[in-house]
């Protein structure tokens, strides 16, 4: 998950200013953002709840900037190079501009100008997407439209940047006023307008990846410059932002390593106030603890911005930790900070606040949608649960009420005042952040007025949605001939989902319809209107339409005319439309008759008939017969013709190199009203507004071609092939391991099953892809991943067979090889059978205590559990596992002080070692035991003599030393309560047992001596006069003293 942050925010402060071609997005420059300051509020009323989709505009290129709203219109650009003006209300084309590549533009409106800035998209290799030129495929796929995820470049340099632009077109019909050329090497950030200035901050590469600033200010009539000024550091991360004479902005240290494995490095932000008359700075503030500063609004002397702190090494062992993000308002004056609110469970690292006057409306990268106190900061409500995932903060807008917000392919709306989601649907929009196979396309709203306008792969406009019956058309009205009649098509329509069962019904005799049944939501009726019995003149009437979901009626009015005096037929229909000029007119009247056609003369055949070519102007011609014989009857006749030779606009949402992986497959789009569409030949409805939607139910599999016709009603066609790989056949994918694979290897080796000869490659998500390996003759195939690092991770499986097809997988992976730490102290000493053993562990694992399972919490590791003792010392292992099999030990003694039992003991020794052990634990005597002399007396060489304290304390024993008397006494107090005193002389060879004489050994020869100012006591003598057994190893020489008896 942290790769991933990091590649995204990498990609996000550096747009569009370094790397502008990097994401589909075209941030504007004002308008977005309603005015200069930027502070993303329209102040328009709130927008109709519910909200429906009133049309939609699929472009040339890939994908769609942000579009901005003046007057009328809609003013949009794509990713190929064309900027469009689109009719506000049913988003019909009113003028296109093309740039002449395929570019990144930037757009924004001032009075009768359009502001644009671009710069040309760079390529990578390889890939299927769009290209100028033509509708097939070849070349690469511009980065900012990728669907694929792919390395990004890391080391573009001045030479390799892409030529930038930026002029002024009119408003009203996109001519080119002026343009100019950015210098070489420097690339075109995120501007605004100020009264007569266009201001533009301009970014350039250094040879070590070091990234500087130009802000310059040009005059919007001619482009003339003004003033400029340079800066070390970057301003790519924010948005030029003006007020009170001054122009903010945003600027830090950016560095963009020249190899593809270093992070960039993003630091030391700053916030520059600029004036705007002469671009010298006026102060600066600097030194925050965060690394990322996000864009600016500016509103009544407080500029808000986003301060991020965020680990961009990618360190951290892999393990995601969300930024810290802080939201901050500083003094226009001086740059102070006024107040700082920290976003709790989210974060923010780019995005531009809204000012409104329920608060500062945020939107968080990954779920929240919040309002802040504009003068304190502190949180009015918090909307957590936002529909739609991920987003940048700049995919949201406020009006006076309402909160619209797109996450990805969702819009919502939400009130101002309180949080509440009143509204939620599903734009329909490729969107996300492309990586692995995801599409990489931003989705932005604008709102202006009553409407919603989401720009993405295509701009959806949202309109009110008014639920009830409509009819197209709305009512009829024509003229006929006496002893004709006419056939007509009605359609009704109920735009809401419900059960309907209704009649349609006639008002007049001479109307008749195809069916009186009404019982699904979209229906088409043929009307027929008879002239029989009916005199010249107009009749009214009309269809009426009772339903569960409501009622209709359509007005008819038909005027009957009575027939000319002579004959005079034209075979044209009322209006006639054509693609012809001039236009052939054919017709019949009586022989000898004079003809015009709007006052000119037509020559009329001896049978009557006649032929001419009129000459049209383009639109609508109205042509005007008129047959005169000779008597001075006359017959007249009115036909509209409208002469259109311009192909029918076509958009679809079809791209050349799209897969369709499974069937039916639905093709979308938009022509002009009335145009007839054919995909692959077969007619496809086609709406009211030219939408239309074809399903496709069936296509061989491989590369195959998918033609659409849009023909107009003059029969001018517009024809789009796009070839499409159609992999609907599922690829077989086994995969032996289970996921998530818990592992303290660093290799991990995935097998499985696919089909034969496939092609298998691993990808580590945020990483570089494995060497594919091949599966065998029966799919078998085992391909190995190396992580570097401890963490989680994403292994990303691609299959591609011999075919063409594809598939993949995800495994996800915990690789952790630390094994856990425990806590905890063991008792060296217990009065009680049972003691109490706990600790807390550095992580959940599974845990034992004398191999005996213990339960841990599952919070905060700790653990405490209760172990039985035996008298003596008891060894307690604690022993702890991890879920990847990592293995910590911790191990000690308990001793149990029975009071009730006399403890067993068990002593070794050897004679000339100063080794020992008391029931197992090792010690290290001063003086080790001996039978030799010396050091011992000559009488005494044989026997085995020591200094006997540390055998007597360990049977329980005291030592006692009287100098005087040269006397030791040993007072022994077992733990059963029994008592012992044992008195021994130097140089005597009797003691003294609880007041009884007796003889140290049989033959009355041992007694305690000196030696080197040691007292050394008889070992044996003295061990059982304390109650133990004594034996001799005479082959290891090793006594063993065992207590009790």
């Amino acid at each position: 998950m942290k790769k991933i942050l990091v590649a995204i925010l990498a990609l996000a402060m550096m747009v569009p200013s370094v790397a502008l071609p990097v994401f589909s997005e075209a941030t504007d420059w004002p308008e977005p953002f309603y005015n200069p300051s930027h502070t993303n509020n329209s102040n328009g009323p709130a927008v109709p709840i519910p909200l429906q989709k009133s049309w939609t505009y699929y472009p040339e290129g890939n994908s769609l900037g942000l579009p901005i709203a003046v007057g009328d219109s809609i003013i949009v650009s794509d990713t190929m190079g064309y900027i469009v003006s689109l009719d506000r209300k049913t988003g019909q084309p009113k003028w296109s501009y093309d740039i002449g590549f395929e570019s990144q533009t930037l757009l924004a409106g001032s009075g009768d100008k359009l502001v644009f800035a671009t710069a040309s998209i760079m390529m990578v290799g390889g890939g299927g997407g769009r290209r100028r030129g033509g509708r097939g495929g070849g070349g690469g796929r511009p980065l900012s439209t990728i669907n694929q995820f792919v390395q990004l470049p890391c080391s573009v340099m001045e030479d390799e940047m892409p030529e930038s632009f930026f002029g002024i077109l009119d408003i009203k019909n996109g001519n080119e006023i002026w343009k100019k050329k950015a210098e070489p090497g420097l690339m075109i950030g995120q501007g605004c307008i100020t009264g007569n200035k266009i201001i533009i901050p301009f970014s350039a590469m250094k040879s070590d990846g070091t990234v500087t600033s130009r802000i310059s200010a040009f005059s919007i009539n001619d482009g003339s410059q003004i003033w400029s000024m340079d800066y070390d550091k970057s301003t790519a991360s924010s948005i030029a932002t003006a007020g009170e004479g001054k122009i903010f902005i945003g600027a830090m240290t950016i560095k963009i390593p020249q190899d593809d494995k270093t992070i960039p490095e993003m630091k030391d932000p700053e916030l520059l106030c600029i004036d705007e008359s002469n671009g010298k700075l006026v102060w600066k503030q600097g030194g925050f603890e965060e690394n990322l500063m996000g864009m600016l609004s500016y509103a009544d002397g407080t500029i808000y911005t986003c301060l991020t702190k965020i680990d961009l090494t990618g360190g951290g062992g892999g393990r995601f930790t969300l930024p810290e993000s802080n939201i901050s308002a500083f003094n226009t004056s001086d740059g102070s900070r006024k107040w700082v609110r920290k976003i709790d469970g989210d974060f923010m690292t780019t995005g531009i606040m809204a000012v409104t006057r329920y608060g500062l409306i945020i939107q968080c990268t990954m779920s929240s949608t919040m309002c802040l106190d504009l003068k304190e900061g502190t949180v009015k409500w918090n909307q957590d649960k936002t529909p739609g995932g991920m987003s940048f903060g700049i995919q949201y807008v406020c009006n006076s009420e309402q909160v619209i917000s797109t996450r990805q392919s969702k819009i919502s709306v939400i009130n101002l005042s309180d949080g509440k989601i009143v509204f939620q649907e599903d734009t329909g929009m490729k969107s996300g952040f492309g990586m692995m196979g995801g599409d990489m396309v931003l989705s932005y709203p604008v709102v202006s007025g009553d409407m919603v306008f989401v720009a993405g792969d295509k701009l959806v406009a949202f309109g009110e949605k008014i639920i009830g019956l409509s009819s197209d058309p709305d009512r009829i009205k024509f003229n006929i001939e006496a002893g004709q009649s006419k056939t007509l098509k009605l359609k009704l329509v109920y735009n809401a989902q419900a059960e309907i069962k209704g009649t349609v019904m006639t008002s007049q005799p001479w109307i008749k319809l195809s069916s009186n049944d009404y019982s699904t939501a979209s229906q088409t009726y043929e009307i027929t209107f008879s002239t029989e019995g009916l005199e010249p003149g107009t009749h009214k009437g009309s269809i009426d339409v009772d339903a569960s979901v409501g009622k209709l009626s359509i007005p008819v009015e038909m005027t009957v005319v009575p027939k000319p005096p002579i004959k005079l037929e034209i075979n044209l229909e009322d209006p006639t439309y054509t693609n012809k000029n001039p236009f052939k007119v054919i017709g019949q009247t009586i022989p000898g008759a004079k003809l015009t056609i709007s006052g000119r003369p037509v020559n009329v055949a001896s049978d009557g008939s006649f032929a001419e070519e009129i000459p049209l102007e383009q639109g609508q011609n109205k042509l005007v017969f008129e047959a005169k014989d000779t008597k001075g009857n006359i017959a007249t006749k009115t036909r509209i013709v409208i002469f259109d030779d311009k192909k029918p606009q076509l958009n679809i949402s079809l791209k050349d190199g799209d897969t369709i992986k499974k069937f039916p497959f639905a093709i979308s789009g938009q022509t002009e009203k009335n145009a007839k569409i054919k995909v692959n030949g077969v007619p496809v409805e086609v709406g009211s507004n030219g939408e239309f939607e074809a399903v496709i139910e069936e296509l061989e599999q491989g590369e195959q071609t998918i033609t659409i016709t849009a023909e107009d009603l003059a029969g001018n066609v517009t024809k789009i092939e796009r070839k499409v790989m159609v992999a609907t056949l599922e690829v077989k994918l086994v995969i032996d391991q289970k996921s998530p694979i818990l592992t303290n290897n660093p290799k991990i080796t995935i097998t499985g099953q696919t089909e034969p000869g496939a092609s298998i490659a691993a990808i580590i998500l945020g990483g570089e892809p494995t060497e594919p390996a091949t599966a065998d003759q029966d799919g078998k195939f085992s391909i190995t991943v190396t992580l570097e690092e401890e963490g989680q991770f994403r292994i990303i499986l691609q299959v591609m067979t011999e075919g063409g097809q594809s598939t993949n997988a995800n495994m996800d992976v915990l690789f952790d090889k630390t094994p856990p730490s425990i806590e905890s102290t063991i008792p060296s000493v217990s009065k009680e059978k049972t003691v109490e053993i706990k600790g807390k562990l550095s992580e959940y694992c599974m845990l034992t205590i004398n191999d005996n399972p213990v339960e841990v919490s599952k919070t905060g590791f700790t653990f405490s559990t209760m172990i039985e003792l035996k008298p003596g010392l008891n060894p307690v292992i604690i022993k702890a596992t991890d879920m990847v099999g990592n293995t910590s030990k911790l191990e000690g003694f308990t001793k149990f002080e029975d009071p009730t039992q006399v403890q067993a003991v068990v002593i070794k020794l050897w004679v000339d070692k100063q080794d020992m052990t008391i029931n197992g634990k090792a010690i290290k005597l001063a003086v080790a035991p001996t039978t030799s002399s010396p050091p011992l007396p000559k009488q005494l060489s044989g026997s085995t003599y020591m200094p006997i304290r540390e055998v007597a304390e360990a049977l329980f024993a005291s030592v006692g030393w009287d100098a005087k008397d040269q006397k030791v006494t040993l007072t022994q107090k077992t733990p059963d309560g029994k008592t012992k005193v044992i008195e021994l002389w130097i140089g005597k060879k009797v003691a003294r047992i609880d007041g009884k004489e007796i003889n140290i050994d049989s033959q009355g020869k041992l007694y305690p001596t000196i030696v080197q100012g040691k007292t050394m006591l008889p070992l044996r003598f003295v061990g059982e006069a304390l109650g133990a057994k004594v034996e001799w190893d005479g082959k290891t020489k090793m006594i063993t003293l065992t207590f009790p008896k």
